[in-house]
């Protein structure tokens, strides 16, 4: 847990070495610890998360690329296809890819992800000032249905949101510490996130991700 909660501190100090507080950062990846590390790290870093169906197509992409204006992208996999779109995308500094990438542009705008947590350390004691801090009524993340029915629809929630979710979980549901959970909905979802995330990192819980 403490190496977890480290990586998301550095991760969070790059990411306010970034951008500026209140920007959206999109993660476009399938479902990874790295996933988890890099939603919480927004948080402490106050940028809003904005996750994206990994199925997504591209009139849905291009849709909610351009209506959230991301300053950085996180991405599992950098192919040379979705580098030609994210290009398309004016408002983008930096894509993070986690996994691979096919091609790599000469112009320093790919920063790997496993090079950016490469100094986190357990031991490294936590800015317990910054996990507390309140964010109650601030934005958390802003959300795309799956664009089933149409063009996707976007909501905002709040932290607060999630707090009073979870809080309301835990009266119906018993979790302890000594419990795990195998994330295989997406995250990009709520109920997932929400449950099988943040409920689970709560409570001192396992995730395992298939």
């Amino acid at each position: 847990a403490i190496d977890f909660a480290n990586r998301c501190e550095t991760m969070a100090k790059w990411l306010g070495g970034a951008g500026q507080v209140g920007d959206s950062v999109i993660i476009w990846a399938t479902n990874c610890w790295q996933w988890a590390v890099m939603d919480i790290a927004c948080q402490l870093s106050d940028r809003i998360s904005v996750p994206i169906y990994p199925t997504a197509g591209q009139d849905q992409l291009t849709y909610m690329f351009n209506d959230t204006k991301p300053t950085i992208v996180c991405i599992d996999h950098l192919t040379v296809e979705r580098l030609e779109f994210l290009r398309t995308i004016d408002s983008i500094q930096t894509i993070v890819p986690i996994f691979s990438v096919e091609k790599r542009p000469g112009d320093g705008s790919v920063s790997d992800y496993d090079d950016i947590i490469a100094n986190s350390n357990p031991t490294n004691p936590l800015n317990q000032e910054n996990w507390t801090k309140h964010r109650l009524d601030q934005p958390l993340t802003k959300l795309y249905t799956s664009g089933t029915t149409g063009t996707p629809k976007a909501v905002q929630l709040t932290h607060n949101n999630i707090v009073e979710n979870f809080n309301g979980i835990k009266d119906v549901i018993p979790l302890g510490s000594t419990d795990s959970t195998l994330s295989f909905l997406p995250l990009s979802h709520i109920f997932e996130r929400t449950v099988g995330l943040f409920c689970i990192l709560g409570i001192g819980g396992s995730i395992y991700y298939a």
